[in-house]
């Protein structure tokens, strides 16, 4: 039983070392097509604590490197509304800024 033990031992960790990352990857995954669809229906505040979750929990992968860019696009693309001291109003979207007087 003793010559058993390394053994079980070793095939334990190479099953957790080829099992976990391609579960925690594809958890990233399907994060980053929440975020996604999660900004799409509008809803940017919860967008944004996914896409975060994605760069915390998986630091130094393709996949934070995404997330970051895509929160870097909800920034850009859902601003609210600037309204300046002249009283126009700015918004901004995906393809132009557009302003328009109250």
């Amino acid at each position: 039983m003793r010559e058993k033990i390394p053994f079980l031992s070793l095939a334990l960790f190479v099953l957790l070392s080829v099992a976990l990352p391609g579960k925690v990857l594809g958890d990233a995954s399907t994060q980053l097509e929440q975020a996604e669809k999660l900004a799409n229906d509008g809803n940017y505040e919860q967008a944004e604590a996914v896409y975060k979750q994605v760069i915390e929990g998986n630091p130094g992968t393709e996949y934070a490197f995404r997330a970051q860019k895509d929160l870097a696009i909800l920034y850009i693309n859902f601003l609210p509304p600037l309204l300046t001291p002249e009283g126009r109003t700015y918004w901004c979207s995906r393809d132009t800024l557009v302003s328009k007087k109250p």
